[in-house]
Parts: C-alpha cells; sequence; structure tokens
C-alpha cells in the first residue's frame, strides 16, 4: 500500500531557462524548484546516476513521503524534467527508522539495479545499504552496527557504494571498526558483509581516519579513495586498496608550507583517462578555500587549482570532481564571498573556466538555487545535472522557505555512449547507455566488431577486442564512449 501510494507522488518540476552572457562559453542553464513532499535540500551526499532506460535515478537527503516528514527519497528524472518520488525513507514513521534515513548517491549495477547506503536509521541508527529497482521495489541489504561493542562492522556510511570486478559492492563507513574511526568493506553478491580494512590501525593513523566518500574503481581493478582526516599530518588521506583489503596510502595532505597542498578531502576521486586520480580538498590552499588537485598512480601532486584566487569569479568550497566527455574537469563550488557558488571547468593541465554563477551579487532569495553541493553528473546526451541544497520557490513543506533546486547545465558537447560495466570478459554481454541509439548498424570495441541487439542495446564482448575505445555507428554518426572498456583475461 505504501508503495502505491508512493508511485502516484509525482511533480512536474518547474523549469526555467536562464541565458548568462558573462561566462566564457554558450550554454543554456535549467532548474527546478524542489517542493519538500518529494524529497528536498541536495547535499554532498545525494546526486544522480543515469539508468538503463535513459532517465536519471537520485536520492534527496530530507523530505519525501507525500507530507515533506520522511527521511529523504530515491527519485526519478525523465530528460524532459518529469519528477517521481520512487521511494521515501522512514515513511510512515518507524521506530528506528529500519530503511534507513539521510541516503546516499546511487549505484547502477551490472543488471540494471540501484545501490546505496543510508547515513543513519537502520535498526541500529547506524545506517543500512539498499538495492532498489527502476521501478522502486526497495530491500534492505545490510544494516551497520550489528556487531558490538564499537560497531566494528562500521558505522554512519557516507559514501556511495561501488561495483567490483567481483559482482560485490565495495565501500567506506565513517565511523566503527576496530578503532571505531571508520572502516572499507564490501558485500558480496550473496549479501554477506566482510569487513576489509580498519582505519588508524597504523600508529598515529598514519593511514587515515573518517572516510566520508566512496571508492572509485580503478582501471587495474583496485579501488581509490580518500579520508577527511589522519594522515602523516593529520589532513586527510589518498589511498589504494586492493579487492582483498591491502591498503597503501599515497599522499598525506598538509604536507606542505601552511597545507597548501589542502586538507580535508571530503569528496570522491575520479580516475582520469589519462590514468591519474583528480580530486579536491574542502580546505587549505593558498587562500584556505579548497583546492582541485591531480595525483598520479606514484603519489605525486599537483595542485590544479586553488580556490577563492578570485572569491568571485571561481567560488570556494568545491564538491567532487567529474570527467565528462571532452576530457575536462566538471564541478561545483558551495560558496564564495559574494555569490550563491558556481559550476566551473578545469582542464588536466589547470585551466580553470567559472561556467556559471548562481544569482551573483544577489544577497537574499535565489530562485535557481543556492549552495550547490552534489555532484554533478553527465548524462549520454551531454547534458549536466546537479542539485542546490537552498533556494528555489519557498514552499510550507519547507516551513515556508525554500527547499532547493535540481538544475541541468548544457554546454554544446557532443552526445555519447556509456558501456555498463565499463569492463567484461571475452563473451560477456554488456549493457550500451546512450541517448538516441536507433538504428545502430556496427558496435565495435577498440575496432572490434561485436554482435549485439539493436533494442536497448546489448553487445556481447568478441574474443579478439583489447582495451580501448566502444564505439557505435548510428544512422546519426558515430558515437564513443566517455571511458575506455576494460577487456578482462
Amino acid at each position: 500500500m505504501i508503495k502505491d501510494k508512493l508511485a502516484n507522488i509525482a511533480t512536474i518540476l518547474t523549469i526555467f531557462c536562464v541565458a548568462r552572457a558573462d561566462v566564457a562559453h554558450a550554454q543554456t542553464f535549467v532548474y527546478g524548484s524542489l517542493y519538500g513532499t518529494a524529497g528536498r535540500s541536495p547535499n554532498a551526499g545525494s546526486g544522480s546516476v543515469q539508468g538503463l532506460d535513459g532517465n536519471l535515478y537520485g536520492t534527496l537527503p530530507l523530505g519525501g513521503g507525500g507530507d515533506g516528514l520522511a527521511s529523504g527519497t530515491v527519485y526519478k528524472l525523465t530528460p524532459t524534467g518529469e519528477f517521481t518520488a520512487l521511494y521515501a525513507f522512514c515513511f510512515p514513521y518507524q521506530l528506528y527508522c529500519p530503511d534507513g534515513q539521510q541516503p546516499s548517491t546511487l549505484v547502477m549495477g551490472m543488471g540494471g539495479n540501484f545501490y546505496g547506503t543510508t547515513q543513519n536509521g537502520g535498526i541500529y541508527q547506524a545506517g543500512t545499504a539498499f538495492k532498489i529497482t527502476p521501478g522502486g521495489q526497495f530491500t534492505t541489504l545490510y544494516t551497520f552496527c550489528s556487531k558490538p561493542p564499537g560497531c566494528k562492522d562500521g558505522a554512519y556510511p557516507l559514501g556511495t557504494l561501488v561495483q567490483g570486478r567481483d559482482g560485490s559492492l565495495y565501500g567506506t563507513a565513517s565511523q566503527g571498526g576496530a578503532v571505531r574511526q571508520g572502516i572499507l568493506f564490501k558485500i558480496t553478491p550473496a549479501g554477506h558483509p566482510v569487513r576489509l580494512y580498519d582505519f588508524c590501525s597504523q600508529p598515529n593513523c598514519a593511514d587515515g581516519s573518517g572516510p566520508a566518500a566512496g571508492l572509485v574503481l580503478g582501471n587495474d581493478g583496485n579501488f581509490y579513495g580518500t579520508t577527511q582526516f589522519g594522515g602523516k599530518n593529520s589532513g586527510g588521506t589518498v589511498f589504494k586498496v586492493t579487492p582483498t583489503g591491502q591498503l597503501t596510502t599515497l599522499y598525506s595532505f598538509c604536507s606542505r608550507n601552511d597545507c597548501e597542498d589542502g586538507y580535508v578531502p571530503a569528496a570522491p576521486l575520479v580516475q582520469g583517462t589519462d590514468g591519474n586520480l583528480y580530486g579536491t580538498t574542502q580546505l587549505g590552499g593558498t587562500n584556505d578555500r579548497g583546492t582541485a588537485f591531480q595525483l598520479d598512480l606514484n603519489g605525486v601532486l599537483t595542485i590544479l587549482h586553488n580556490f577563492c584566487s578570485d572569491c568571485a569569479g571561481d567560488g570556494a568550497y568545491p564538491s567532487a570532481l567529474i570527467q565528462a566527455n571532452d576530457g575536462n574537469l566538471y564541478g561545483v563550488t558551495s560558496a564564495d564571498a559574494y555569490d550563491w557558488g558556481s559550476i566551473f571547468q578545469i582542464t588536466p593541465d589547470g585551466s580553470f573556466t567559472l561556467l556559471h554563477e548562481f544569482c551573483p551579487g544577489q544577497q537574499n532569495f535565489c530562485a535557481e538555487g543556492q549552495w550547490p553541493a552534489s555532484q554533478l553528473t553527465q548524462s549520454t546526451d551531454a547534458s549536466f545535472y546537479g542539485g542546490a541544497s537552498a533556494g528555489g520557490n519557498p514552499t510550507p513543506a519547507c516551513g515556508g522557505a525554500t527547499c532547493g533546486t535540481i538544475f541541468r547545465l548544457s554546454t554544446g558537447l557532443p552526445p555519447f555512449i556509456r558501456p555498463n560495466p565499463v569492463f567484461g570478459k571475452a563473451g560477456q554481454t554488456i549493457n550500451i547507455l546512450g541517448s538516441n541509439l536507433t538504428g545502430a548498424t556496427r558496435v565495435t570495441f577498440n575496432g572490434v566488431s561485436a554482435s549485439f541487439e539493436a533494442t536497448d542495446i546489448k553487445a556481447e564482448v568478441p574474443a579478439a577486442a583489447t582495451t580501448g575505445t566502444l564505439r557505435v555507428t548510428t544512422p546519426g554518426g558515430t558515437l564513443s564512449a566517455d571511458v575506455a572498456f576494460q577487456v578482462l583475461p
């Protein structure tokens, strides 16, 4: 009954177009206000991911349930702006909220279902891991802090999950573990939790503590991530961890005078097409407003940008970076000295471009959004999507205040395709996401033709394929994937 009621809670986002002449690229910026009854207040832990059907599936950390009193939602957003709440957490309210509270960003698994964590709630009030189908069927996979004392299985998972090559889900919990400073874990396809590593296991927490972000799966099959705190200089770390839990610290922040290399790397990393890791720090740098950095796999760090170099022109306190299909990095800042945040682009060599300012010079109400915090997502039509934690239209469900916005930025980049998963063995069938693949005539893996079904598309990795570019030929032209497809032995 609850599911049926939620299925009928749909909101068409009111879309406004904003043309800006004071930025470097021709672009279109549109946004829709959230009203609280289907979720509100996007934050750094929430975001969206594109599904096999071309729609975006995302989370909001608060609100929902039809009355705005639930503890966050999972939603679907169509390319035309139709917003549907698929699931509301702790709705109706139950003691301890067994399904969790405050969901994190979703990840799409190999079969097209979505997986995520909740920061709080669950039977032991320390968060959960869950699965949800595109139709909204919800399953709790694990409840954290099931192993007292000290929540040795972890507590308060803040970051998203990632699916490894073995099909298991890998993630971090910000607290709990043997030293109560956070853990790395995996949940096997059979649903069994495995504790892989306890942070702060080394003297003086040289290995880091308090991981807030999820992991990224590297091209080598290992995982890479960050800790907010700890490390040799107590400024946080970047680490590599194998699927069996062997951890190597690649870099400890605040290694330079006055923390000019940054500290508190709270956002997830991205591995670029050049093999390097890219990320941000919330604080530190020459202006103590955060940095964007590049780190090679040998641990050599390069600062790409110090935020608030010109606060009115570049913003402060950046969130996670993503690499778009043009090879450049994109992200948002949650605030600057004069305005309500920004969207920016950084090239891999550090050239910075401001793409959009939120309500420049306006000090009170901001209809298009205030304090964008959620990680950007690029859909296969090349548009960027994100969320602002405040702003929009005032609504009773948010006490007469604003509930935030969801926005889209289009910069004229060409459409592309995306494999799911991004790896596979010869003979394995994978899904290929794209915006308009009707009438496709050819699929190639690094130049080797593959058999495929032209409906979804599903393609079989050919026996002669090697790691490289995935391409689909359509009547409108040839589309390339935004990442290299990894052919496994």
